[in-house]
C-alpha cells in the first residue's frame, strides 16, 4: 500500500478514543459519539481534498485492512464489555458508552462488513457475517446483495428513501421492511425449480447465532454489558440506516416495457470527501460500487456522471438529522440533476456484478 493511502488507517485512532473514553470514564465516554455529532461533521464539509479519481490499491490489500480492522473491532468490544462487567459505571456513562461504541461498529463496522460480504471468498464473507452479528444485524448480508443491489433506486427497495421522505420515517419504514424483504428472498432463493427446499433457511440460523451471542453476554458478563450491546446494536443499525438514506434519497430508475433501467452512475449519490471515504472504506464512491460490488475498495473510482453530495456522508448525516433543512438543501440539488437525465440517458449504463452463485 502506497504512503498516500495511510488515510485508510484513520478508523484506529477512532477505535482508540472509543477504549479510551470508556476507561476514563465520566464525559469521556461520550467522547466518539460527541465528536461524530459535532467536529467530524464540520471536517466532513470542509474542502480537505478529495479521494477516488483513480484507483490506488489492490483487492488482496482491501481484504487485510478490512481483516484488520475486524480484530481491532473484536479487541475493542471485548475491552468495553469487559469495562462494563468490572466497573461500576452510572447509567449516563453506560449510555455514553453505548452510543459510543455504536458510532464505531455503524460507522466504521458496518462499512468493513458491507466490503467483505460482496467478496467471492467464503471466508471473507463469514468475517463480513462476524462483524454483522455484533450489530445484530446480519439479514443484511441477504438483503443488501440480492435484493438492494438488484431494485436499488426502484420502488421495490426498502432502502431507497423516496423524495420527500424524511429520516426518522424512512428509518422506522426500511428497517422492518428490508427484515421482512430477506425473508422473502431466502424462502425463494431455498426453493428449487420444482418446489424442493435445498438448503435451510440462513435467516434463522442467523437469528439464533445473534440470539445465542445476547444470552451468551448477558449470563457471562451482566445485564449492564448485555444493554450496552444492545444500544451500540440500535445505534449502528441507525447509522447504516442513515447512511442508506443518503446514498440514494430521491433517485429513481425509470420504468421500460422490460422492466427497470439498469444501474446506472445517476442511481448513487456520491462524495469524494477525504474524511468519509477514510473511515468508511471508501463508501463514498458508491456508483462504481454498483457498477462492481466485488471491487476492492482501493480500486474503487469516482464517477464524475453521478450526482454529487454537497459535503462527506458525516455532515450530510447531520443535516439529514433535520428534515426541512435536508430538503431545503437537497431538493434543489435534485432537481437540477434531474434536468440533466436527457444528457446522462446517452451514456452506458454501468453493468451490475452481483454474487448470486456464492449465495
Amino acid at each position: 500500500m502506497r504512503s498516500s493511502d495511510l488515510r485508510l488507517g484513520a478508523w484506529l485512532l477512532y477505535v482508540l478514543i472509543v477504549a479510551v473514553g470508556a476507561w476514563w470514564g465520566g464525559l469521556a465516554a461520550w467522547a466518539s459519539f460527541l465528536l461524530g455529532g459535532t467536529v467530524y461533521p464540520v471536517l466532513d464539509a470542509l474542502p480537505l481534498g478529495p479521494v477516488g479519481h483513480s484507483a490506488r490499491g489492490d483487492a488482496p490489500t482491501s481484504n487485510r485492512l478490512l481483516v484488520l480492522y475486524a480484530a481491532a473491532q473484536t479487541a475493542v468490544v471485548g475491552w468495553v464489555l469487559f469495562l462494563v462487567f468490572t466497573r461500576h459505571y452510572g447509567v449516563g456513562e453506560l449510555i455514553g458508552i453505548a452510543l459510543s461504541l455504536g458510532t464505531l461498529t455503524g460507522g466504521i463496522g458496518i462499512p468493513a462488513a458491507h466490503e467483505l460480504i460482496h467478496s467471492r471468498n467464503q471466508r471473507l464473507r463469514g468475517v463480513g457475517l462476524y462483524l454483522l452479528a455484533f450489530v445484530l444485524y446480519m439479514h443484511f448480508r441477504i438483503e443488501h446483495i440480492h435484493g438492494h443491489h438488484h431494485a436499488v433506486a426502484t420502488p421495490d427497495d426498502p432502502a431507497t428513501a423516496h423524495r420527500g421522505e424524511g429520516l426518522w420515517r424512512f428509518v422506522a419504514r426500511s428497517v422492518p421492511q428490508q427484515f421482512a424483504s430477506a425473508w422473502r428472498i431466502e424462502q425463494r432463493l431455498r426453493t428449487g425449480p420444482k418446489g424442493e427446499v435445498k438448503r435451510t433457511n440462513r435467516l434463522i440460523a442467523y437469528v439464533a447465532i445473534q440470539v445465542s451471542l445476547l444470552l451468551a453476554v448477558g449470563l457471562a458478563l451482566g445485564v449492564s454489558a448485555l444493554l450496552v450491546l444492545i444500544g451500540q446494536a440500535a445505534m449502528a443499525i441507525l447509522f447504516l440506516e442513515a447512511t442508506n438514506y443518503i446514498e440514494h434519497y430521491g433517485l429513481e430508475r425509470l420504468r421500460t416495457t422490460r422492466g427497470y433501467e439498469p444501474v446506472a452512475p445517476q442511481h448513487s449519490w456520491n462524495t469524494t470527501s477525504l474524511l468519509t471515504n477514510s473511515l468508511a472504506f471508501n463508501l463514498g464512491l458508491h456508483a462504481d460500487h454498483h457498477a462492481h460490488p466485488q471491487r476492492g475498495f482501493l480500486t474503487l473510482r469516482h464517477r464524475e456522471e453521478a450526482p454529487q453530495l454537497p459535503a462527506g456522508y458525516l455532515a450530510m448525516l447531520a443535516v439529514a438529522a433535520v428534515p426541512p433543512l435536508w430538503r431545503r438543501i437537497m431538493h434543489p440539488r435534485l432537481d437540477a440533476f434531474h434536468r440533466q437525465a436527457v444528457n446522462l440517458s446517452a451514456l452506458d449504463p454501468l453493468q451490475e456484478e452481483h454474487d448470486v452463485h456464492h449465495a
